[in-house]
């Protein structure tokens, strides 16, 4: 849910050292920080209606933890803006950030967010936006015209907590969905541009705008038409899935090329 990250800065050996530690740790967290192969896997259309769909809809019965923070039942503090059809928080990950805890439900913290704006620390920023839809477990559930006017939502109102929470244009932003997910319920991450961060990359970061072009392109885009590449640890359960579905040929790349 986010509430097992926690972020601290250590000096060892005159060495300052930034460290994250979860606890406690998912199986999916412990493989996901774990060394491992790589494979970049090909999924077609049809290839998800029959295993990533199956898989995807399995992971919701993990996702209990997703609807508190939508209702706004827990992780209060660290929600920026709210609606019918999506919240958006401060992401766990921006360790930067204030803590959170000391200000929630004070009737002054409205005022405590007025420091927020222009600091230096916005340079690290990074918002979420949850959907509430529990029907919405990725971009492969975005369907026309409802699909394009959410992720133009998400992106305008993302854009303008950024801009008047924390003073960043939209202009330094970077707003995209993962595919594949870390969780099987839709969100957009927002970043700056600036920054570097893992899973902003070319096989797995897809940017609002572009969704939203694509969409309107064809409303089944990502439902019934595009291939989408994304990389694979090569053990985790995902991958396990496409191996026995025949998906992946694991003895493909085992044997030496044949002399021609």
């Amino acid at each position: 849910s986010g509430a097992e990250y926690s972020y601290y800065n250590c000096l060892i050996n005159n060495s300052n050292y930034n460290v994250e530690v979860i606890w406690p740790a998912s199986i999916q967290q412990l493989t996901r920080k774990s060394p491992s192969n790589l494979y970049l896997f090909d999924e077609t259309a049809e290839c998800y209606d029959v295993v990533g769909r199956l898989y995807a809809e399995e992971q919701q019965s993990h996702l209990g933890w997703v609807d508190k923070v939508c209702s706004l039942q827990t992780e209060k503090e660290r929600n920026l803006f709210n609606n019918s059809s999506f919240v958006i928080n401060i992401d766990t990950k921006w360790a930067t950030h204030p803590s959170l805890l000391d200000q929630a439900d004070k009737q002054g913290s409205s005022l405590d967010r007025m420091s927020w704006y222009q600091a230096s620390w916005t340079s690290d920023l990074y918002l979420l936006a949850i959907s509430c839809d529990q029907n919405l477990k990725s971009l492969r559930d975005l369907k026309g015209a409802e699909g394009i006017a959410l992720c133009m939502e998400m992106q305008h109102q993302l854009e303008k907590v950024a801009w008047n929470i924390y003073g960043v244009p939209k202009t330094k932003l970077r707003t995209f969905f993962h595919y594949t997910p870390q969780f099987y319920r839709l969100h957009a991450h927002c970043t700056r541009i600036e920054n570097i961060n893992p899973g902003c990359e070319a096989d797995r970061a897809h940017l609002l705008k572009t969704v939203v072009s694509n969409l309107k392109i064809k409303g089944d885009y990502y439902s019934a038409l595009v291939d989408l590449q994304y990389k694979l640890r090569v053990g985790e359960a995902l991958y396990q899935r496409l191996v026995e579905a025949k998906y992946i040929n694991e003895n493909e790349f085992s044997q030496p090329p044949a002399t021609p």
